[in-house]
């Protein structure tokens, strides 16, 4: 697209800065020139994907290599979306404004189901057909990846193919995959293709790179009842689809050079990923199961980017990253470091995710040197028996404890995150909701009579890959009614509560558990005008409930009913490596309220995902030490870095 005719375009709508490219350190390479180009797409608003971490890394990697141009795009808020369907104008790459159509590869990351109809969205303005099976050889590569990717199976009929797993290398793998497809075929432009038998040798070739899967060459055969009964493969030796993992951070080069946006973005900072993985087994979290083995950075390391991240982005705030950043030995010592450096730089650092006995009070004093805001504590459960049940395990007096730090450096406002709907949930569990936030104001009252108790709650959405993937999710009367307990319980003007949409949360879990039949049911929301599903001011449950009647989906089968133990999940055939037996294994300890530790620090549970040679645990420790990787005697399988 020309510049004047962008500006154009530009004029007339809301916040155009975050179509027009062309921000500091952005990448810029000739198009024509690069033997494979990929358009990185984020199904959401500029203001949210810049931030994701994910797309950072992936975009540094591809444009690191030299025979490949990677740009990006994002989803268009409504008025420019309407717009470019005005002026017939096909959805472009911010970087050289192409068309994504033009483009060898549409890698779309996917952060979770409400995103479904802006990708449906994206590839409709992008001129893509957006059933895979109406596809030919001159359209682009459609490749979905991200943590929503666990179950792609709503999604199955709209993609060529899905990236399982840690993106690094399996990115790269894709890109120089499809350079030699492109050489072996004589092909520049995948728009220009004619040779339409050549779109299933792609399809072979992508079977071959370890946590690629292609849905097309699966189908899932239904029972009567609506349960699957097998998953038939078309491709022999192609049967289970192992996740991609990389064995050691450290192997790959983490971006510094970040985009400076031309918008203010939510998360406007530095993140800086110290760990990928968590072996705490909490048995909601989905990421928790996902992402193991646990892989830590070596503290110099995160020193070297976080130094260098900062001067090349000016940016004045860095994240520590990770699922529980108090379980990074020596966190204490890396902040003090990291201040030390950038104190005078009025640079400040967060830790997000920490629970609430790794939140010392010395972590909050190096945490609150800069600037003081809010502090977030998830406990999660209202009660230490439910805490229990949930494999959290951590104590009142840990979440106290935490709550006397944080006041005691000057904060006046804390964050509670909790769940309800839990499995094996009781009234006592709901009103220890409200006993333990009276007892946090009344220990900040110590301090100060300006101390505030902010609470958000959630309602628990069952997850693939969990030891809650058999549970039913509670109905929204149940949980209408539990919120009003909660409610009353709550007495003080400090404490404010927020509570989830429970209409949004029934499309979630629609879709978390869903399989390739609620295909139709996802086109009829996006044709009725859904999007943006995941902001409240757009969510349309109206138009959601005209969607379900038409294509007559059961929503009962796929939320309000318990799974039986040897039930074949829609997703059945995805991440090998994961142990389903140990999963049910912690469902049914999850109802003795039964513990089980941490595989960093005690013997290995048995999940199925390291396979003890390059895929383990490999974990930070100031006394570098040998660790006993034998399996069989099930001791920590641990690699000291």
């Amino acid at each position: 697209m020309s510049l004047p005719n962008l500006r154009a375009l530009l004029s007339k709508i809301q916040k155009p800065s975050q179509y027009l490219g062309n921000e500091v350190n952005a990448v810029h390479k000739d198009f024509r020139s690069c033997a494979v180009r990929v358009v990185l797409v984020f199904p959401d608003a500029y203001e949210i994907g810049m931030s994701h971490m994910g797309l950072r890394i992936l975009y540094a990697i591809l444009n690191a290599l030299p025979h490949v141009v990677a740009e990006r795009c994002f989803s268009p808020l409504r008025d420019f979306e309407q717009l470019l369907r005005e002026q017939k104008v096909p959805l472009f790459s911010l970087e050289s404004k192409t068309p994504l159509s033009e483009f060898d590869i549409i890698g779309i990351s996917i952060p979770h189901e409400m995103a479904y109809t802006n990708i449906l969205a994206i590839l409709d303005l992008a001129g893509i057909p957006l059933w895979q099976k109406e596809r030919h050889a001159k359209h682009p590569l459609v490749l979905g990846g991200g943590v929503g990717c666990y179950n792609p199976e709503p999604l199955a009929d709209f993609f060529d193919a899905f990236a399982l797993g840690d993106g690094e290398d399996l990115i790269a793998d894709v890109a120089c995959l499809m350079s030699d497809w492109k050489r072996a075929h004589g092909i520049d432009m995948i728009s220009q293709n004619s040779q339409p038998q050549s779109r299933a040798t792609l399809f072979e070739r992508l079977t071959t790179i370890e946590g690629i899967y292609v849905p097309h060459l699966f189908e899932p055969v239904y029972l009567p009842d609506g349960t699957i009964s097998q998953i038939k493969h078309q491709k022999p030796g192609y049967e289970k689809i192992r996740k991609r993992i990389v064995s050691d951070l450290g192997q790959h080069a983490y971006p510094t050079s970040l985009v400076v946006p031309n918008a203010r973005l939510v998360h406007d900072r530095v993140g800086l990923e110290i760990q990928r993985g968590c072996a705490r087994g909490c048995r909601f979290c989905q990421a928790g199961f996902v992402e193991r083995p646990v892989r830590q950075r070596d503290p110099q390391n995160v020193v070297c980017i976080a130094d260098e991240a900062v001067r090349q982005t000016g940016m004045d705030e860095i994240s520590l990253l990770s699922l529980s950043a108090g379980d990074y030995p020596g966190i204490v010592s890396l902040v003090k470091e990291l201040n030390q450096i950038f104190l005078g730089k009025k640079i400040s650092l967060s830790v997000p995710a920490t629970r609430t006995e790794t939140l010392t009070q010395e972590l909050v004093q190096q945490v609150a040197k800069v600037r003081k805001t809010g502090f977030t504590i998830a406990p999660e459960a209202g009660s230490e028996r439910l805490r229990r049940v949930i494999n959290k395990g951590n104590l009142a007096s840990d979440l106290f404890e935490a709550c006397r730090n944080a006041f005691s450096q000057g904060y006046r406002l804390i964050k509670f995150y909790y769940m309800f709907g839990l499995p094996f949930e009781i009234e006592d569990d709901l009103q220890g909701i409200a006993r333990e936030a009276e007892q946090a104001l009344a220990i900040g009252r110590g301090f100060s009579n300006a101390v505030k108790i902010n609470i958000g709650l959630s309602l628990l959405i069952p997850k693939p890959f969990t030891p809650f993937q058999w549970v039913s999710q509670m109905t929204t009367e149940d949980a209408k009614a539990k919120l009003s307990l909660i409610r009353r319980n709550l007495t003080s003007r400090a404490i404010q509560l927020k509570w989830p949409d429970f209409s949004s949360s029934m499309i979630e879990g629609l879709f978390a558990r869903g399989d390739r039949r609620l295909g139709a049911l996802l086109f009829e929301a996006y044709r009725l005008g859904c999007r943006f599903d995941q902001w409240q001011e757009h969510f349309d449950f109206a138009k959601w409930e005209a969607a379900i009647k038409t294509t007559g989906v059961d929503i009962g089968h796929y939320l309000y009913r318990e799974r039986d133990e040897n039930e074949i999940f829609p997703w059945e055939h995805l991440f090998e490596q994961l142990d389903k037996k140990f999963l049910w294994q912690e469902y049914q300890k999850a109802r003795e309220e039964s513990h089980t530790p941490d595989c960093t620090q005690t013997a290995c549970q048995a999940c199925g995902v390291c396979d003890f040679d390059k895929i383990r645990n490999r974990v930070v420790q100031s006394q570098k030490q040998e660790a006993n990787v034998d399996r069989g005697s099930l001791v920590p399988q641990r690699v000291w870095i």
